[in-house]
């Protein structure tokens, strides 16, 4: 019921605030700890950098995962969007993989980059997008198998979103295949080429969903949001090959891994 609901809210607003307050008295020991070691960064040439990041950021965590939802409710009606909804919540599962290596490994690629270690940078990379991979197939071999399943602990009328379910799934994996393709852009000096990249999706998505969402309702959507995703990581490991040089999975060797 609604208090239910809200109570769900408030626990998840509650860890938002804890997490927010734990991570500024987390950066105030450090700033402390090594006050001595400071120096002063130009905000325009920090400004310069993160503006393209921003719309990165409202790209891919915004607009990209939500704005079919936004769209859909359009043409469907507010259980059709709340199917939908539902598989996708549960076919982030799939790409929350990538999104855990990347938070431990981007760092490292950094390093190497800056150190002109392509090789080493090819290797790790390489060897991230398999691991990625390797712990993605069984998630969603069981998604492939149990969808009606998964879907009815949402409740008997989500079952109808099963295809939906699975046709997102494919999306996340082939993301979870391509490997930390937009942060090897990003640490690499071209997130401009990255933020274009993620635009133009988004405006791709928003013209599948329009076109394909009024014919097939939320199979229409989950449709447009796989194939943006598909292509967006597609075209982003081309660009990984063509500026830095290497490949981001294995069969794909680069001019500067030899």
């Amino acid at each position: 019921n609604s208090i239910e609901v809200s109570g769900v809210a408030r626990a998840y607003l509650a860890g938002v605030i804890m997490t927010v307050l734990l991570g500024i008295f987390a950066w105030k020991r450090l700033i402390q700890k090594n006050s001595g070691n400071l120096v002063k960064f130009p905000f325009d040439e920090l400004w310069a950098t993160c503006k393209s990041l921003l719309v990165v950021a409202i790209v891919e965590r915004a607009l990209l995962p939500w704005a079919p939802i936004l769209l859909l409710g359009i043409w469907v009606s507010a259980e059709e969007v709340g199917v939908f909804g539902a598989a996708t919540r549960v076919s982030l599962l799939v790409g929350f993989i990538l999104v855990s290596i990347n938070s431990v490994l981007v760092p490292r690629y950094a390093e190497l980059y800056a150190k002109e270690d392509f090789v080493a940078l090819a290797m790790i990379v390489k060897r991230a997008s398999l691991l990625s991979t390797i712990f993605a197939i069984p998630i969603c071999i069981i998604i492939f198998l149990q969808t009606e399943k998964i879907m009815l602990l949402f409740g008997e009328s989500f079952v109808l979103g099963s295809n939906i379910l699975i046709i997102l799934t494919i999306g996340q994996l082939v993301n979870v295949f391509c490997g930390s393709v937009g942060y090897l852009l990003i640490i690499s000096g071209f997130q401009e080429l990255y933020r274009n990249i993620t635009m133009a999706s988004a405006l791709l998505q928003m013209l599948l969903v329009v076109i394909l969402a009024p014919i097939l309702g939320g199979l229409g959507a989950a449709l447009a949001s796989s194939i943006t995703l598909i292509g967006l990581n597609l075209v982003a490991m081309i660009g990984v090959y063509q500026k830095l040089g290497i490949g981001s999975i294995f069969g794909i060797r680069g001019p500067n891994e030899y």
